[in-house]
């Protein structure tokens, strides 16, 4: 019986670690990927992983072209016996800044985080997760923030997508304790695609124009 108990163990052990396996490595090679990519345009940075929690390693990049930058998603699947990558559609970023976006992630959180150089220096950190319904990268959360306005001021947006909830700060010492408007707001009704992400300056421009003329 004991024999039998230790054997029964050892087949469930080895069962348990099997089916919990998971790719080491992506299945999309530098070759593939430079073709999703296309002609004239350089890869900056990429980041393997599992985002969408298949046992797959997708692929998250951060690519330059003469218009500016991209980031692009690739996910890895198997159908019929052979892998496919699927190319979601990515995100523009088009910038004078020579630094480019910055990808990191956690768990199934990717992050971006973007510096644009000018009169006024403007920073962004976009989040996104993958929507099974969607087929896309949706974005769950902004926070942009640009120092150097006319007053010397620092204005910063904070943006939960997934709450609706937008914290605005402007100051010297934003953001600080003070918060200029806090509207707790309402989820979206549809998802926001990672192409369809609005523009930060655009975002902050608003906040701006709507303190200098607030509503009578």
């Amino acid at each position: 019986m004991a024999k039998w108990i230790a054997a029964c163990t050892v087949a469930w052990l080895s069962a348990a670690l099997a089916g919990s396996s998971t790719l080491s490595a992506s299945t999309l090679d530098a070759a593939k990927l430079a073709a999703i990519l296309g002609p004239g345009v350089e890869l900056v940075q990429r980041l393997d992983g599992d985002l969408n929690r298949d046992g797959e390693i997708d692929t998250t990049y951060v690519a330059r072209d003469r218009d500016g930058y991209r980031v692009g998603v690739v996910l890895a699947y198997r159908s019929e016996g052979t892998y496919v990558h699927d190319d979601l559609q990515p995100l523009r970023l088009r910038s004078a800044s020579r630094q480019p976006p910055l990808l990191d992630r956690t768990d199934e959180v990717l992050r971006v985080r973007h510096a644009r150089i000018g009169a006024a220096m403007t920073s962004a950190a976009y989040r996104y997760r993958y929507d099974p319904y969607e087929h896309e990268m949706i974005l769950i959360g902004l926070d942009a923030e640009r120092g150097g306005t006319s007053d010397g001021d620092r204005l910063r947006l904070e943006w939960n997508l997934l709450t609706g909830e937008q914290r605005v700060w402007r100051g010297r010492n934003a953001p600080g304790d003070a918060v200029v408007r806090r509207s707790l707001g309402e989820r979206a009704a549809k998802p926001l695609w990672m192409v369809h992400t609005p523009d930060p300056d655009a975002l902050l421009d608003a906040e701006l124009a709507a303190s200098r003329d607030p509503p009578r």
